[in-house]
């Protein structure tokens, strides 16, 4: 954490492996145009998450035992954002338009509950406004939205 907030630097997933120094070298000078586009994209920049939890009015054990296909209908649930949470999400992306360079979403699971994840690639000379216009719409939005961060932008990493 010490070295992002100094510097430049692409997070590495867990799970990334190279044997030896020389196969970092050589991993390096490989992708060394790839990694050098990724750096300016990064540069100077922290990721912001803002999560969402999914409240689920539909119940998928009772699907299961219904029907095939109202089986389906309920892994459909699972796989697609509700309405409310896009609606959400277009607010806080029209909100806060001009506060980052990218942004990412993802649904999950968080702590065993259906979540939303909206991540956001926020320059550090934006960051205090961009906290400051998610504090402003954040009572609107209940408290099913939390913010954290900033963190090494590891979801615009790859």
């Amino acid at each position: 954490m010490r070295i992002h907030q100094q510097t430049t630097l692409i997070p590495v997933r867990y799970g990334s492996l190279l044997a030896d120094e020389q196969e970092v070298i050589k991993h390096l000078t490989d992708h060394s145009a790839r990694y050098q586009t990724l750096l300016a994209k990064l540069d100077d920049c922290e990721e912001v998450g803002i999560r969402m939890t999914l409240v689920d009015s539909n119940n998928e054990a009772n699907a299961q035992q219904a029907s095939g296909q109202a089986y389906l209908l309920a892994r459909k649930h699972v796989y697609s954002v509700p309405e409310l949470a896009a609606q959400q999400e277009a607010l806080i992306n029209h909100t806060l338009a001009n506060l980052y360079r990218e942004h990412r979403a993802t649904l999950s699971l968080f702590n065993g509950q259906r979540s939303y994840l909206l991540s956001y690639l926020v320059p550090r000379a934006t960051l205090m406004q961009f906290k400051e216009g998610y504090f402003d719409i954040a009572a609107g939005m209940g408290a099913n939205v939390a913010l954290s961060g900033p963190w090494p932008p590891y979801n615009f990493s790859e």
